[in-house]
C-alpha cells in the first residue's frame, strides 16, 4: 500500500481544547503475484471441490503447494493462527492487478495463490475428434 495526500487537520473546540486529527487518503495498490493476499477468490468455474475443507492455513498451504491441480485457495479470517477454517480451494486463480483488486472488495478474507510453481496440470478426458492436423489448421485461422 502506498500513501498518498496525507492530510493535517486541526480542530479547535469548546473549552480551549484542541484536537489533531490526521487524515491518511490511501491508493490501494496490490503488489501480491504470488503467496498471501488479503481478499477473496470469488466462486467459479475453477473451484477445486474435492480439496475443500477445513483446515488450518499452514496446512491449507502444504496441501495446494503439493497438489499438482491446484492454483490456491480463499477463506474467511486472517492467514495467522491455528483454528481451523472453512477453506476454498481453486485450480485457477487469476493474479493480474485487476483480480487482485476485485478480491480487496472482502479484506476479511485471506487468499494463498501458488508461489513454488507458475503451472497446473488438470486431469480429464477430452475431444478426440480434432487431429493434430485440424488442430494446426485452427491455429493458423
Amino acid at each position: 500500500m502506498t500513501g498518498k495526500n496525507v492530510a493535517m487537520i486541526v480542530l479547535h473546540l469548546r473549552g480551549g481544547f484542541t484536537a489533531l486529527l490526521l487524515f491518511f487518503e490511501c491508493l490501494a495498490t496490490v503488489n501480491c503475484i504470488k503467496g498471501w493476499c488479503v481478499g477473496r477468490i470469488p466462486p467459479s468455474r475453477f473451484e477445486y471441490k474435492k480439496l475443500n475443507g477445513f483446515y488450518t492455513s499452514l496446512q491449507a498451504k502444504k496441501l495446494c503447494e503439493n497438489d499438482i491441480q491446484c492454483g490456491g485457495f480463499t477463506f474467511k479470517g486472517a492467514k495467522h493462527g491455528v483454528d481451523k477454517k472453512e477453506i476454498y480451494f481453486f485450480h485457477f486463480v487469476a493474479d493480474d492487478q485487476i483480480s487482485l483488486n476485485e478480491y480487496l472488495k472482502y479484506p476479511h478474507w485471506s487468499t494463498y495463490i501458488v508461489s513454488s510453481r507458475d503451472f497446473v496440470a488438470i486431469r480429464g478426458s477430452y475431444a478426440s475428434e480434432l487431429t493434430s492436423s485440424s488442430l494446426l489448421r485452427t491455429k493458423h485461422m
